[in-house]
């Protein structure tokens, strides 16, 4: 179960990044700061070249139920799900190529919902 120590943690960086005009923040890991774990308190998904990409459950990513019934139902849907590291430098690079055409977050309360400008 949820709990709001879940999302304690992550209160001060929301509030200052809502004072900053943005709507939510993207996690990276603790480690390299450089990986993409989630987005506020939602998991994460990219649609590059067609393919359904969302970060690796290592350990600091929440495995959601949404995030699974999500990859479930992609791959009956024929599309090719990968679970694995992305950078944040691999997402603007893609981006950069015309790559990526779809960012979107999933959970309980978020259900789905697309990332956008």
């Amino acid at each position: 179960a949820k709990v709001a120590g879940n999302y304690a943690a992550s209160l001060l960086a929301q509030t200052n990044a809502n004072k900053l005009g943005y709507d939510q923040v993207l996690w990276l890991d603790g480690v390299e700061q450089k990986y993409i774990e989630e987005v506020g308190s939602m998991n994460i998904f990219f649609v590059e070249n067609g393919k359904v990409i969302t970060p690796e459950l290592n350990g600091s990513i929440l495995p959601g139920i949404t995030r699974k019934s999500i990859i479930e139902l992609a791959k009956n849907l024929g599309y090719e799900v990968e679970e694995r590291r992305g950078s944040i430098d691999e997402l603007f690079e893609s981006y950069d190529k015309g790559e990526l055409t779809e960012v979107f977050g999933s959970g309980t309360a978020a259900v789905i919902s697309p990332v956008g400008t």
